[in-house]
């Protein structure tokens, strides 16, 4: 049986996967099986993936379109290995990963983190696991997808990914398996993941998915934001900003007039309503 399951949910993204399964190819050590889970693509995935598929590690599912947080619990519905790594389908791994968790004993935690190195054109950043706040119990982590290895019964017992969530759907995860007590962690200072930022204007249907999916979160964690002043008035002033850019303009203003009503000193909700009163 293999240590670790590598799950890749990819939609349409024939042109890029390669450098993800490449990533997976690379490692250092073999005792890994990769899950390919093709959520619906219609832009010839399956056919891309011909010079992989007859490789025994490498398993791949295909079902109708349902969204990302649905094809990873596909994946982790077949997932053979106890721990479990979330790869992006146009990120990539470094070759040394899984030598470098079965050196620090991964299998002692729950959850082990790494440094991952954010690249948007020729410009490169840093994401750490750094401490949350309180929606998080003040865990010090890192939610995004390919920044983390979970032990699969983590995942199992909070209920896998919100299928109705096509936004923020990692860090959502990460909220409920914070609530756990006596999570194990483990945070690796080093760059074991590359993440691609694609930088591109959000159609009418993206801006209404990610709407639809800001309210999901806040209805179903609204005790948890009503304690933390901070985390609650950002989640509503987003709601207000994707609002604005729909051109709701009446309920942009009153989700940021509601964010400054948490959060006074909050100060984009202050600009966003000012913004407006000068246009009248």
């Amino acid at each position: 049986m293999p240590e670790f399951s590598i799950i890749i949910p990819t939609h349409n993204r024939a042109s890029r996967i390669g450098r993800a399964i490449e990533s997976v190819l690379a490692q250092s050590t073999n005792n890994w099986e990769l899950i390919i889970v093709d959520d619906g693509s219609t832009d010839g995935t399956r056919d891309s993936l011909d010079g992989y598929l007859n490789k025994k590690e490498i398993k791949y599912i295909y079902q109708q379109h349902a969204g990302a947080s649905a094809a990873r619990n596909t994946g982790v519905e077949h997932a053979s290995a106890n721990y479990l790594i979330f790869l992006d389908s146009d990120d990539k791994l470094d070759a040394s990963l899984l030598e470098e968790l079965k050196a620090g004993n991964y299998n002692n935690y729950d959850m082990i983190f790494w440094h991952v190195k954010k690249i948007f054109n020729d410009r490169t950043s840093t994401w750490k696991a750094t401490k949350l706040g309180k929606m998080y119990n003040g865990i010090e982590a890192s939610f995004l997808s390919g920044s983390v290895c979970y032990r699969k019964k983590l995942i199992e017992d909070v209920g896998g990914f919100d299928p109705e969530l096509h936004f923020s759907e990692n860090y959502e995860l990460g909220m409920r398996i914070s609530q756990r007590e006596n999570n194990e962690t483990l945070i690796i200072p080093k760059f074991f993941m590359y993440y691609y930022v694609s930088k591109k204007d959000l159609d009418y249907s993206e801006l209404t998915n990610k709407l639809t999916s800001l309210k999901h979160l806040l209805q179903k964690h609204k005790q948890l934001y009503l304690k933390d002043s901070f985390a609650y008035s950002r989640l509503i002033y987003q709601i207000g900003f994707i609002n604005e850019k729909l051109g709701n303009k009446k309920s942009a203003l009153e989700f940021y007039h509601k964010a400054s009503k948490i959060r006074f000193f909050y100060w984009k909700p202050l600009v966003k309503r000012l913004i407006f009163l000068f246009r009248k």
